[in-house]
């Protein structure tokens, strides 16, 4: 996703990302009317999901689920929470000393 890869970019770190969805398959994603409009509604897998935040160096996840409750229906969203991974490169130049 190309979200999480971006966000790692910006993030300092030991930043968190938090990250609400409602688990789907993403070929069923499809416009939705809300109270603000029409909005375009993306279904993600979780299992997708966490892999993303590990590749892009995203530890501590933690998953919750909620459920949203409006006047005619309701539906379970998923939360995410992870931490940027702090990398620390460490290398020395040559002829240099510390």
């Amino acid at each position: 996703m190309k979200f999480i890869y971006n966000s790692e970019k910006l993030l300092a770190d030991n930043g968190r990302f938090y990250l609400s969805f409602v688990e789907g398959q993403s070929e069923k994603s499809t416009y939705k009317e809300s109270p603000v409009g029409r909005v375009f509604f993306h279904f993600h897998e979780l299992d997708q999901v966490v892999q993303n935040f590990e590749e892009f160096n995203f530890t501590d996840i933690s998953i919750k689920k909620v459920r949203y409750t409006r006047e005619t229906d309701s539906e379970e969203h998923t939360v995410i929470i992870a931490k940027k991974h702090r990398i620390t490169a460490v290398w020395r130049k040559q002829g240099c000393r510390k």
